[in-house]
C-alpha cells in the first residue's frame, strides 16, 4: 500500500512591513502573523514590553519570541498600528508622505484595501480610526506606552482642529467614548462650532451622518451610535446642553461623568 503524502506544513505568515529576520524580536499577533521587530522599539516604549521581553523569553535564542492571545486587542491590525504609532513622531504627516506604505502594511485588514490606493493620508488616518479605535488604542493602554499616548493624543488634537473636517463632532464624540476617555469627549463639546459644515465630511463613518438641527445634541446622534456609545456617555450629553455656551456644557458633560464614577 502506497504510503500517504507527507502533510504540508503550513507556512508562516509573516507581516510585509515587519519582515526583517536580523530585527532580533518576533512578535506574533493573536491571529497567528508574524512582525519581525527591533526589540529597543519596545523596550524604550513600555516598562512592562520591556519586562516581557526580559523574562518571557529564552536567553539562549534568538530571535527572542512573545506571542499575544488576546483576540479581542492583540490582532495583527493592531500591531501594525501600534509599531506605526511607535515609530512615527507624525502619524498623520507620515501617512501624507507614505501612502503606498499604508496600503501594503495594512492589506486585508480594511477589507478592501485597493479602495484606498487614491485617498489622502488625512482619510486613510481616519479609516484607521473608525475601524479599529477600541482596540488599537486600548493596546497601547494594556502595555502603558506614555510614548504612544502623546502620539495618539496629539492626533485626535489634529483631528479637533481642522477647520475642513474630515470627521465630525459625533465621530470623535464616539472614539472618546469607545475608549472611555470623557476629557477627549468634553473637548469635542467645547470646540464643537454651528459655523462649520460638519455635513460635508469627506469621509462616511459608521454610524453615520448627524442628524438636522442645530447644535451638538444627543438628539442628532444616529441611532447606531446609541448603540455603541455607553448610556453614561449619552445622559451626560443631555444634560450638558441644558447648559448655554459650549464652554459650559462642556464642564457640565464632564461634572455628570465624574458622578457616574469617572475621573
Amino acid at each position: 500500500m502506497d504510503e500517504p503524502p507527507a502533510k504540508r506544513q503550513k507556512q508562516e505568515e509573516v507581516d510585509a512591513m515587519w519582515n526583517d529576520k536580523s530585527a532580533g524580536l518576533r512578535l506574533i499577533s493573536a491571529d497567528d502573523v508574524v512582525f519581525h521587530v527591533p526589540a529597543y522599539h519596545l523596550q524604550s516604549a513600555s516598562e512592562v514590553l520591556r519586562v516581557m521581553i526580559a523574562t518571557n523569553t529564552d536567553p539562549s535564542t534568538e530571535p527572542k519570541e512573545i506571542a499575544f492571545a488576546d483576540g479581542d486587542i492583540e490582532l495583527a491590525s493592531a500591531l501594525r498600528i501600534f509599531l506605526l504609532v511607535l515609530t512615527t513622531n507624525d502619524l498623520l504627516h507620515h501617512l501624507e508622505t507614505h501612502p503606498g506604505e499604508f496600503v501594503l502594511g495594512f492589506r486585508g485588514a480594511l477589507g478592501a484595501p485597493l479602495l484606498f490606493a487614491g485617498m489622502s493620508g488625512q482619510a486613510m488616518v481616519n479609516a484607521i480610526v473608525f475601524r479599529f479605535p477600541a482596540y488599537w488604542i486600548r493596546f497601547a493602554g494594556k502595555y502603558v506606552c506614555p510614548s504612544v499616548d502623546v502620539t495618539l493624543r496629539r492626533f485626535f488634537d489634529d483631528l479637533l482642529e481642522w477647520e475642513d473636517p474630515l470627521v465630525g463632532p459625533h465621530d470623535l464624540f464616539a472614539i472618546g467614548a469607545l475608549v472611555d476617555e470623557p476629557k477627549w469627549c468634553a473637548e469635542v463639546i467645547a470646540s464643537y462650532d454651528d459655523r462649520i459644515k460638519y455635513d460635508r465630511v469627506k469621509v462616511t463613518s459608521p454610524w453615520g451622518s448627524m442628524l438636522p438641527g442645530k447644535g451638538f445634541d444627543a438628539v442628532r446622534l444616529n441611532i447606531r451610535m446609541w448603540n455603541v456609545v455607553k448610556s453614561e456617555y449619552i445622559l451626560a450629553l443631555c444634560t450638558a446642553n441644558q447648559m448655554q455656551g459650549q464652554a459650559e456644557r462642556a464642564k457640565r458633560f464632564l461634572a455628570t461623568m465624574q458622578r457616574f464614577g469617572y475621573e
